[in-house]
């Protein structure tokens, strides 16, 4: 990932806006995906991401075919797995392109699940490590990284091989929305 905690003022909005332009067609290229592959269409609700769970870990697990490209919030002088020790880069470029559809989709339901809710670059503290990433800033005050608990759920499954409960994103998107999953 890119590191901004250092990037000027600048340099993180030129990160933001690069991020959110990709959003809508990493978006639209998982749902293509899970339906060609289910036969079941992602129609933006928290409830959605339950099945979307259960699909992602498996093909986090199965993927293989390569696929040109990296996500926007990927650091390209980073290595991936394909191109550097995979104990300390646990993700190919697959992988990091399914968890950027991911992300983005994961984003979209949040935006749907929280009236209000905006994009903003984070800028809370200097000294945290989401110091001037681009956050979902919901109507209550919370701060949500889509690209961060996508990431997460992605590390404890391939790199740390643990269980993710199928609710987990689900959970996550609904926090801050009237009525939402629990």
């Amino acid at each position: 990932m890119w590191d901004l905690i250092s990037a000027d003022k600048s340099e993180a909005h030129r990160h933001h806006d690069d991020y959110l332009s990709s959003l809508g067609p990493a978006s639209e290229q998982l749902r293509n995906r899970f339906k060609a592959e289910t036969g079941a269409d992602l129609d933006g609700s928290i409830e959605s991401l339950i099945e979307l769970k259960r699909w992602f870990v498996e093909r986090l697990l199965t993927i293989e075919a390569p696929r040109a490209g990296l996500p926007a919030w990927w650091d390209p002088a980073m290595p991936t797995a394909d191109n550097g020790d995979p104990e300390t880069y646990p993700f190919t470029r697959a992988q990091l392109m399914l968890v950027d559809e991911v992300q983005a989709y994961l984003a979209e339901v949040i935006l749907n699940a929280n009236p209000g809710a905006t994009w903003i670059v984070n800028r809370k503290s200097k000294r945290r490590l989401d110091s001037q990433l681009s956050m979902i800033s919901a109507a209550d005050g919370r701060l949500l990284s889509p690209q961060n608990a996508a990431y997460e759920v992605s590390l404890k499954v391939v790199l740390r091989g643990e269980f993710v409960p199928d609710n987990l994103l689900a959970d996550y998107a609904g926090q801050g929305a009237e009525g939402a999953h629990r």
